[in-house]
């Protein structure tokens, strides 16, 4: 039967295809920090930044930090397929797990687990994006 081993065209598309799915996911998880993020001078909300699969990052576009604040350094994937979303504000974890002076305002975590489903659907549409290889 001629015609119905695509596996190479397959094969050479996956990477491209899964790359652009985490990078997709990345860019949704980053907008959702940033729309949870509790927000008194605005500096921790600008300091969250991604880091792509392909080594595009946004880090470094905070506001002027207020006080003793500064941004901590960014970090990066630690392969091409994986990708980051941090919060260089030094500060960040505190706000997110709290302390024992402050109650946790888990803004990370929850934007974690809202971007789950989102992450569920877009991984659903890989069989769509490597159809349209062959």
């Amino acid at each position: 039967m001629a015609g119905f081993n695509h596996f190479g065209a397959i094969a050479i598309g996956m990477k491209p295809a899964l790359r652009k799915i985490e990078s997709e996911r990345i860019l949704d998880l980053e907008a959702k920090v940033q729309a949870y993020a509790p927000v008194l001078s605005s500096f921790m909300q600008s300091s969250v930044y991604s880091v792509l699969p392909d080594g595009t990052s946004d880090y470094g576009n905070a506001i002027e930090p207020p006080g003793d604040s500064y941004l901590l350094p960014e970090e990066a994937p630690g392969n091409d397929m994986s990708g980051i979303v941090g919060v260089a504000a030094n500060y960040g974890e505190y706000v997110n797990y709290g302390t024992r002076y402050m109650a946790a305002q888990p803004f990370f975590d929850q934007a974690c687990a809202d971007a789950g489903t989102e992450f569920e659907a877009k991984f659903a549409g890989l069989e769509d994006i490597l159809r349209g290889l062959i």
